[in-house]
């Protein structure tokens, strides 16, 4: 599968009901389209929510495959450095997934 581009893309999160633990919340990702397969080009699209990003590919709990483009302007302006920052927060997220679930098979 060809990952789909996201260009003007933001971060969100996921909130399956309002008491939902903070680790339960799924980063979303938001912004403009191009490639997908049931939308059209430059349509504003959230994502489901992200399960992993492996070198520079969001992998989201659908199936679908994303590449990030240009940054949304606004939030660049709100969060500097947007895109290096959620690739560390997710990488961040994904191994300390990755340390609990060894405690928790351990146990």
């Amino acid at each position: 599968m060809k990952p789909i581009k996201l260009k003007n893309w933001s971060v969100s999160y996921s909130n399956p009901d309002a008491y939902s633990a903070p680790e339960l919340m799924g980063v979303v990702l938001c912004g403009n389209v191009y490639g997908h397969t049931r939308f059209l080009d430059g349509v504003y699209v959230k994502t489901s929510p992200v399960i992993k990003l492996e070198g520079k590919v969001f992998f989201t709990k659908s199936g679908s495959q994303y590449i990030l483009e240009d940054v949304d302007p606004e939030y660049e302006q709100a969060y500097p450095n947007a895109k290096e920052r959620i690739f560390k927060s997710l990488k961040e997220k994904s191994s300390w997934k990755n340390k609990t679930s060894r405690i928790s098979k351990s146990e």
